[in-house]
């Protein structure tokens, strides 16, 4: 069935499934907030930016699968979608906003976000559920409190290839270890970084720019 009536020809939902076909480029902002019907969406186009706040507060969608590439996800896209467990960009995401996935407290499966190039403020707050391991291929900025009280995220990996910023306060969460390889270059690490770190600063990095800070 076509929902065109309420939101255009390129949106079509089976039941309790939403399905965005390949020529829509972007979900507009609030389009689909506290739509209880939707337990999974699947986004057919080859590139999607979905917009702020664009399923915000969906307490029973499930699952997204986005069979392309997702160019960003805006500021508070998923936030509250108490119910969500799986999300999969199957061609990589590049960018994340501001509280993205804020309180997705059922989030444990995240296909994608190895590509990833820049994480918001606060992006997967309260994500008790996500990890245990993550590892980001591209990213090139983590902001602060991306990873507050993800209690079962205790690893996040950078490659040697990545050049990134850290901004501060970004280890705010409960991660016990973070690892960066030999070779990795970190344009900015504020000072107040290695005060929230669990086991101690020192102990976690072989990068020569942590080394330095002393």
């Amino acid at each position: 069935m076509l929902i065109q009536n309420t939101y255009g020809a390129g949106y079509q939902q089976n039941g309790t499934r939403l399905i965005i076909r390949e020529n829509e480029t972007r979900i507009e902002r609030g389009m689909f907030a506290d739509a209880g019907w939707i337990e999974k969406v699947v986004i057919k186009s080859p590139c999607i930016e979905i917009g702020m706040g664009a399923f915000h507060g969906c307490r029973n969608l499930k699952e997204v699968v986005i069979e392309g590439e997702c160019s960003s996800i805006g500021v508070e896209a998923f936030k509250g979608c108490v119910g969500l467990r799986k999300f999969s960009a199957k061609q990589g995401i590049q960018k994340i906003g501001y509280a993205a996935f804020h309180g997705c407290i059922l989030l444990e499966s995240l296909e994608g976000i190895d590509r990833v190039e820049k994480l918001g403020a606060m992006s997967f707050y309260g994500c008790v559920k996500l990890g245990p391991v993550l590892t980001f291929n591209s990213c090139r900025s983590i902001e602060e409190g991306s990873f507050l009280e993800c209690e079962d995220l205790v690893c996040l990996r950078i490659p040697g290839s990545c050049e990134f910023t850290i901004s501060d306060g970004a280890s705010y969460a409960s991660y016990d270890v973070m690892h960066v390889d030999p070779g990795c270059t970190v344009e900015r690490i504020e000072e107040t970084f290695s005060k929230f770190m669990n086991p101690p600063f020192e102990r976690l990095v072989e990068c020569k720019a942590f080394g330095e800070m002393g």
